[in-house]
């Protein structure tokens, strides 16, 4: 008996001398992750640390650049800002004009065009959700052909594709135009009419 006290005892001791697994950190929060997605990077690591946390957060997209993920097969692409030795005092990529290319319709996370920026082409109804960017496109810019318009989702009912009777629009940008409105984070759908 007195073996086994001892031999308790001793395994006791072992491990109370090991040392304790660190516990794994907590993730960043919603809004720690938002600030992290939508800030201008401060260096390479820190920006694939942004490409990661949008593939975690909306998986179903590829890194397919150094600053951007792109979804459905190259449909959605939001590219990042890229990292700068001096970044303007906002941290984030301000541009001041848009930059969206030729035959696509352009979101952006700040006004006057700053980055991060997500850009669609695809005709008919898109939810910004599904990329994480809805309620998030400070500044617009509709560089296509064709018209665009810009829901705030406020129904029961919320399909991917579809806009309901009850979502609200807050404007239309005809083609080549930027559009610039009060509430500009309140865009949840957009709607690219192709004819």
């Amino acid at each position: 008996m007195r073996s086994l006290i001892a031999a308790v005892a001793a395994a006791v001791l072992c491990g109370s001398l090991l040392p304790t697994p660190a516990a794994a950190e907590p993730g960043p929060n919603a809004q720690q992750s938002r600030e992290l997605l939508s800030k201008r990077a401060g260096s390479p690591a820190e920006l694939q640390r942004q490409v990661e946390l949008q593939l975690k957060l909306y998986p179903g997209g590829e890194q397919t650049a150094a600053n951007e993920v792109a979804y459905d097969n190259g449909k959605f692409v939001i590219t990042f800002a890229q990292p700068a030795d001096a970044p303007d005092a906002s941290g984030v990529g301000i541009l001041g004009a848009p930059d969206c290319p030729s035959g696509w319709f352009c979101f952006y996370d700040y006004a006057n065009y700053g980055y991060p920026r997500g850009k669609l082409s695809d005709c008919g109804a898109q939810d910004l959700s599904q990329y994480g960017w809805n309620d998030r496109a400070e500044s617009q810019h509709n560089n296509t052909y064709t018209g665009v318009s810009f829901f705030n989702h406020i129904g029961a009912f919320h399909g991917y594709f579809s806009i309901s009777s009850s979502d609200q629009e807050l404007a239309f940008a005809s083609s080549l135009t930027a559009a610039n409105f009060d509430y500009p984070n309140m865009i949840d759908h957009v709607s690219r009419f192709c004819g």
